[in-house]
């Protein structure tokens, strides 16, 4: 049996994911552009001239079919401010419908302060949701960027920009509508294990970050696009769907860069509030990535971040001392968060968002965790759990593992890798987390085989994600002292015993923030697990509707499968999960 592709010829040309559908890849299809299939390598593409024409030529119908697709776009945004009109439709308090000749018509009014204040005090207190919230308030844009991103065309004098932030500031209805479906849904997806009450329960900071209308806002409006567009049944809307969400990607793109320009490296540093924006919406492109299966472009964003927070230390970032810059929005007193406080809240928030995706990268990228993962979690405050449901002695772990495999590579290329030596420093970091796993077994309390319909309810969803992220570790911990083997006796109990609890997982908890373990877990597993986890996965791909990569670790796991059943040698897995030679973020 041969390789399977990684994609169609017209992707690879591109550089762009492809999803192997036949006769044509969804790729192509949505652009409207030739799919050269599958087959046999095309004669143009010879790396010469040849293969240049033809990607001049697929990019003139990607632009052509742009052209169309904005036309299209007009026409129905004309069609529904006609509908609008022939309906009367009238705002109604605190919304107010701006009619001014200085603004597009039929946009909808709201202050900026008012609205965030009763945002935070309608903040309903209920912890461990794993159901969306619904009937919240929406939020409004700042007068800085009250535009809608697909208008950008329009003269920037149409429309003057209010100074103050207490302003009126404009937010057109879809806009309002994406950001309102990415704070009721699309954030619960990234964080399915978000705790409310913590000190992170505050998303204040949020709000006023997508206040700016910078590139955490277009990065927003784009997560939300492409995750609300899975329930629209027509083909047509769910075309443009698509395109307006990669158009709010790339206005997202092309605002980080002019972020990143207009506040030098040095002023950037200094300014805490605009630091923690920028790492806010090179995180959300991640998540925009993730939902497109993690496969590209995502490491970029990662290095960017870990490169502005590696350069401060947590006192830095997490300490009390407010930035001088921190000017722009405004001070509360009372019971109203400060901007000094939201910015802290910002901080913790991010630190752990990029610590995680540092640590579970370093599976599939090889190399390091950049960030000091050590000093963070051993000296401040931080507690993973409260954003990603596993305790902080489990990540350490996992970023250890990586130490060990990175030094164990460095021997071996020298000719001087010591086994003793590696099995000494492999049972340091099993030793710990063999002892963590011996504190949650007692909580955890797996039900007996007599009683099939019980389910723990006593164990918190902290205990029971660390717990399956630790045995995955210990897996893993095998793979790099005595090879990825799943027959390793080692590596067998482990995985027996991870598919023992996944078994019994509580229905209350979600699955879909256990993508790292599973993938590492199934990987390993043995030809009598093998319709397990393909049940699960396949499962939780449908479940998700496709959103997220749970469908490349099934890609993956497969793929080592096939590799255990023909007896092939897979050095590539230890700490490398790849997809056709492509770095996967597993999150």
């Amino acid at each position: 049996m041969g390789p399977s592709p990684s994609g169609c010829w017209t992707c690879k040309i591109r550089h762009r994911k492809c999803d192997l559908q036949t006769p044509s890849c969804r790729e192509c299809k949505d652009r409207r552009i030739p799919c050269h299939g599958y087959g046999s390598k095309p004669s143009w593409m010879d790396g010469a001239d040849a293969e240049k024409q033809e990607l001049v030529r697929i990019k003139k119908a990607v632009k052509k079919n742009f052209r169309n697709l904005r036309k299209a776009q007009n026409r129905e945004r004309q069609l529904m401010k006609e509908k609008e009109k022939s309906h009367g439709i009238r705002s109604s308090s605190p919304l107010v419908l701006d009619e001014s000749p200085s603004t597009a018509p039929n946009r909808l009014v709201t202050p900026l302060s008012s609205r965030l204040h009763s945002r935070h005090r309608s903040e309903p207190s209920s912890c461990n949701r794993t159901e969306p919230r619904c009937g919240s308030q929406p939020t409004c844009m700042s007068p800085d960027h009250c535009h809608d991103p697909i208008d950008e065309g329009r003269s920037p004098s149409a429309s003057p920009r209010p100074q103050h932030p207490t302003s009126t500031c404009v937010l057109k209805p879809e806009s309002a509508s994406l950001l309102m479906h990415y704070l009721d849904y699309v954030f619960y997806w990234q964080y399915p294990y978000f705790q409310r009450r913590t000190r992170l329960g505050n998303r204040g900071w949020l709000l006023l970050f997508l206040s700016h209308g910078g590139p955490l806002y277009h990065a927003v409006l784009a997560l939300s696009a492409l995750h609300r567009n899975k329930a629209q049944v027509s083909q047509n809307q769910d075309y443009l769907r698509n395109q307006e969400a990669f158009e709010y990607h790339s206005k997202a793109l092309r605002e980080l860069r002019e972020f990143s320009r207009r506040f030098e490296t040095d002023t950037l540093l200094a300014d805490k509030s605009r630091l923690a924006e920028f790492a806010a919406s090179s995180l959300m492109l991640i998540s925009f990535e993730v939902f497109n299966g993690a496969e590209y472009d995502w490491l970029p964003h990662l290095d960017a971040v870990i490169t502005v927070l590696s350069l401060h230390s947590p006192d830095a970032l997490l300490g009390q001392n407010a930035s001088p810059n921190e000017t722009d929005l405004p001070q509360h007193s009372g019971n109203i968060i400060s901007n000094n406080e939201q910015t802290h809240s910002a901080f913790e928030f991010l630190i752990i968002h990029a610590i995680w995706f540092d640590i579970l990268a370093c599976v599939s990228t090889g190399r390091v965790p950049q960030i000091a993962y050590r000093h963070w979690l051993e000296t401040s405050n931080i507690e993973m759990a409260d954003l990603m449901g596993c305790y902080n002695w489990v990540m350490i772990s996992i970023g250890d593992l990586a130490h060990l495999q990175a030094w164990k590579k460095e021997m071996k290329e020298r000719g001087t890798l010591s086994v003793p030596d590696l099995v000494t420093r492999s049972r340091e970091i099993e030793a710990r987390l063999q002892t963590g796993i011996g504190e949650l077994e007692p909580i955890i309390k797996l039900k007996p085989n007599s009683y099939p319909e019980q389910e723990n309810t006593e164990a918190s969803q902290a205990t029971w994600v660390s717990y399956i992220f630790a045995l995955a570790s210990l897996a893993l911990s095998g793979t790099i002292v005595s090879g990825p083997w799943s027959s390793v006796p080692e590596i067998r109990e482990k995985v027996d015993k991870a598919v023992d609890v996944l078994r019994d997982w509580p229905r209350s908890i979600s699955l879909q923030g256990l993508v790292w373990p599973l993938c590492v877990i199934g990987c390993l597993a043995e030809s009598q697990h093998y319709s397990f986890f393909e049940s699960l996965l396949s499962n939780l791909v449908e479940e998700c509707g496709g959103f997220g990569n749970i469908g490349t670790v099934l890609k993956i796991v497969k793929s080592c499968w096939e590799s255990q059943q023909q007896h092939q040698d897979r050095e590539g897995l230890n700490l490398s999960f790849q997809t056709g030679g492509v770095r996967v973020l597993l999150i």
